[in-house]
């Protein structure tokens, strides 16, 4: 991927919050290499799924159950279940274009902090945006997220795919203790971008290489901008959405919640080339039985 200019948050208060955050990831890296149980993420990381049955329950996996290709050859694997530890980042957009529904949008931000992250254990990014991005909270405790939701009117052009690629080299650089942590990305936008340097195709590959999931919660009028915050959720393994009402609102939070909460481990037996994005296919052999998985992996430089 040819070099792109990513407008990062360039504020004092940015790079204090990320120096935060770190320290904490670094903290909980040191804290784990002292244990005797740490399960460490190997050089090829786990490819993270959801499995549901045809009702929407939890389905059972082994992996008899699972036939995975990247770049069309098959790759024998091993499946468990998880239960994961969130590393997330919450996309705020307070562009002109959410004038008239900024506060519905803030509204839906802080019922989701207030419902999924798990306090004390979930390590969370608040991320304002419109021309560019602005860092205003980073914590394991979602209500200090909640805290830094303003309420300042919408204003300014958007640079979502901007965000989205700053949010996502963030997650790339932080290191990641277990292998059951898993990084997500919520979205709360019209999906409109008129002001970024990164294009859709270069925001995809810095998602993948991040291997973040993504879980957008849109009001989107345009098809243009509708599909883009289709594209990144579907082809991270996430989900897109557009609430209609409150009721709505609770049950995209509840299908997000459950989710996250019955994820399971597709870890690569053999060694794939490292320093690639593949193209994931995914089979279940099992009857009535779905997956959410991304359709992209990357193995880090050995």
């Amino acid at each position: 991927m040819a070099e792109v200019p990513l407008k990062l948050i360039r504020s004092a208060r940015f790079l204090a919050l990320i120096a935060c955050f770190l320290a904490l990831d670094q903290l909980s890296l040191a804290l784990a290499t002292q244990s005797e149980s740490t399960n460490v993420t190997p050089k090829s990381p786990p490819i993270l799924i959801t499995a549901r049955n045809k009702d929407g329950t939890p389905a059972e996996l082994s992996a008899s159950d699972v036939e995975l290709k990247l770049d069309g050859e098959s790759h024998s694997v091993e499946v468990r279940r998880l239960s994961p530890q969130l590393r997330y980042c919450l996309l705020l957009d307070v562009s002109g274009s959410l004038k008239d529904r900024l506060k519905q949008e803030q509204d839906e931000a802080i019922a989701l902090l207030s419902k999924i992250p798990k306090p004390g254990r979930d390590q969370g990014l608040l991320v304002a945006f419109n021309t560019e991005s602005y860092l205003d909270a980073a914590s394991s405790d979602p209500q200090q997220l909640i805290k830094a939701i303003s309420s300042e009117r919408a204003q300014g052009y958007t640079a979502l795919y901007d965000a989205i690629g700053a949010c996502a080299d963030s997650m790339i650089k932080t290191k990641t203790v277990y292998e059951s942590d898993l990084r997500v990305m919520f979205i709360f936008s019209d999906g409109d971008d008129n002001a970024s340097f990164l294009k859709p195709d270069g925001t995809l590959q810095f998602l993948a290489k991040a291997r973040v999931r993504v879980y957008s919660i849109g009001h989107g009028r345009h098809p243009k901008s509708v599909n883009a915050l289709k594209q990144f959720a579907e082809n991270t393994g996430g989900r897109n959405y557009f609430p209609a009402n409150q009721d709505d609102l609770e049950r995209i939070l509840a299908d997000i919640s459950d989710e996250l909460a019955d994820i399971y481990s597709v870890k690569i037996l053999d060694t794939p080339r490292s320093d690639h994005v593949y193209k994931v296919g995914f089979k279940v052999r099992k009857k009535d039985t779905g997956l959410s998985a991304p359709r992209q992996y990357f193995v880090p430089l050995q």
